[in-house]
């Protein structure tokens, strides 16, 4: 490798391949995205590639995003290549920068993602006092919010587990760092980072993990029912409660036989 080279490896986010690419550290992403297709045969306009949470931009250098030899750039195929013989004008390229955006309704009728997963750490979750529950609820669902609101911002796709706040809020709970994982967060290339890569699927799967942290969230804001409705007061609504004024009958004379 000369001296104003770099090599990196590109993973596929799909898990089969991998591999290493030797180019300039000022390469554009446009041509590093050519230089995979050599490789992979990936159509450059199907691939979105990530490193270190953050979405390449065509535009832009490798050395923009500090891309450095030994690094991992994550890849993922966003659609299929053109067919042989479409015609190229009357197709639209995906824009790499923009992650995917928000589904129409029609889109999203009749989806749904697997939540067994998500299911089984909010239960774990639950075994926390209400007050951290619900601090801990109420911090997933506004993780989730704004990835959900700013779907092509990177920084909400991104979590430090070590931040002081985030740890208190969640981290630190029993169930807290599972049910992360479980909305799809993964370990990212920086350390003690956590990143949800952008895909269709990843948004279908947030949305339903939204709606089941809601739900969790609406029953542990209830307040829970006394067991003795009307009990506090004067007594009158426990049906075991004995009248005011004695035992039946008043007992105005005392025991009877004048004790």
């Amino acid at each position: 490798m000369a001296a104003n080279e770099i090599t990196v490896k590109v993973k596929r986010t799909s898990g089969e391949q991998m591999v290493e690419m030797t180019v300039a550290p000022d390469l554009s992403v446009q041509a590093f995205k050519e230089a995979i297709q050599a490789k992979l045969g990936v159509d450059p306009a199907a691939q979105r590639l990530i490193h270190k949470g953050k979405i390449l931009k065509d535009d832009q250098g490798l050395d923009v995003y500090k891309v450095a030899t030994g690094e991992t750039v994550l890849l993922q195929v966003t659609q299929r290549p053109a067919a042989a013989g479409a015609t190229p004008s009357g197709t639209q390229a995906p824009v790499a920068a923009a992650a995917p955006m928000p589904p129409t309704a029609a889109a999203m009728a009749g989806t749904t993602a697997p939540t067994t997963g998500i299911q089984a750490a909010l239960e774990e979750l639950s075994s926390n006092p209400p007050d951290a529950l619900r601090l801990g609820l109420e911090t997933l669902l506004k993780v989730i919010d704004n990835i959900i609101q700013n779907p092509n911002e990177d920084k909400y796709r991104r979590l430090r587990p070590a931040n002081a706040t985030f740890n208190r809020k969640v981290g630190s709970l029993p169930g807290g760092l599972r049910c992360v994982r479980e909305m799809g967060f993964t370990d990212g290339e920086e350390e003690g980072t956590l990143i949800l890569a952008p895909s269709t699927e990843a948004w279908h799967h947030l949305n339903s993990c939204r709606r089941l942290v809601q739900e969790k969230l609406d029953a542990a804001r209830r307040p829970v029912p006394s067991p003795f409705p009307g009990a506090l007061g004067s007594g009158a609504g426990m049906p075991f409660a004995p009248p005011f004024g004695g035992m039946p009958g008043g007992m105005p004379g005392g025991m009877p036989g004048g004790m």
